[in-house]
């Protein structure tokens, strides 16, 4: 999936995905925080992201050439 914690108590996390020969994938965690929901699909040369971080929660998005950081509370998507 991609998702491992950057911090004590999952504060911050890092979603790099791990696409391979896969065409989708989804998970979900329980942290201290609650929940953190993520998911991307491949749709042609494309890859959509989506992340949903417990309040709280900053997650670092690495993929390819592209880092962005997303703040908890919210869901998050993204076509990279």
């Amino acid at each position: 999936m991609g998702l491992q914690p950057a911090a004590p108590g999952w504060t911050a996390a890092l979603f790099s995905p791990h696409v391979g020969d896969l065409e989708s994938a989804a998970g979900r965690i329980r942290t201290p925080l609650g929940n953190l929901d993520a998911s991307w699909r491949r749709d042609g040369g494309h890859l959509d992201i989506s992340l949903h971080p417990p309040a709280g929660m900053t997650v670092e998005v690495r993929y390819g050439t592209v880092t962005q950081v997303v703040q908890g509370g919210k869901e998050w998507t993204k076509r990279l």
